[in-house]
């Protein structure tokens, strides 16, 4: 799928072990991607082939009839230019409890750098600086008023550009409660 969308390898080379990653699970990591040494990766690609071959092994009557884990990742490119593409990387995991965590982690990559840019960057390049005051109200009308709000509402760097605007994404317990799900709100160009 990424060799379809991304006909640059630069391109490539910037947003595979972005993708592998959050194959992995490593969505949040902390470290920096290029920083992430491989053997990491092979240690964990490693530790997740024996954990499926140990579920292979074990006798019927020993497993769980209940599907105790899952975790499933979804990566694609949302929009592409020739200065920007966004991507956006949703995982879902259940690890046992009432409910699973769907995230979801979006960006916008300069291409010419290759460089994510941060929220400022975004506003800036497509004129939004202005209007902050009115995409908070946009959030908080998503929410259906501030009392709905679990902390500070603060622009996240976790939005992107697409055709349509501008996204903010905040997922499940970031700024409200789990029922009010994932808030993504789309800040039209000419706003």
């Amino acid at each position: 799928m990424i060799n379809y969308f991304l006909k640059d390898d630069t391109m490539k080379q910037i947003l595979l072990p972005m993708f592998v990653m959050a194959l992995l699970g490593c969505v949040g990591c902390t470290t920096p991607l290029a920083e992430t040494p491989m053997n990491e990766v092979d240690a964990y690609v490693a530790f997740c082939r024996d954990l499926a071959l140990d579920g292979e092994r074990t006798p019927d009557a020993l497993r769980s009839p209940i599907h105790a884990h899952e975790y499933k990742t979804d990566c694609s490119i949302v929009y592409a230019d020739a200065d920007y593409l966004s991507y956006r990387v949703e995982a879902f995991e259940y690890t046992g409890g009432a409910h699973g965590m769907t995230t979801v982690t979006v960006g916008t990559l300069d291409r010419k750098t290759g460089r994510k840019l941060t929220v400022a960057e975004l506003l800036s390049r497509t004129n939004l600086s202005a209007h902050q005051d009115a995409i908070k109200a946009s959030i908080i009308q998503r929410l259906g008023g501030a009392e709905n709000l679990l902390a500070p509402l603060t622009l996240t760097d976790n939005c992107y550009l697409a055709e349509d605007g501008l996204h903010f994404v905040y997922n499940p317990l970031e700024i409200a409660c789990y029922a009010a799900g994932l808030i993504e709100v789309t800040i039209p160009y000419k706003k």
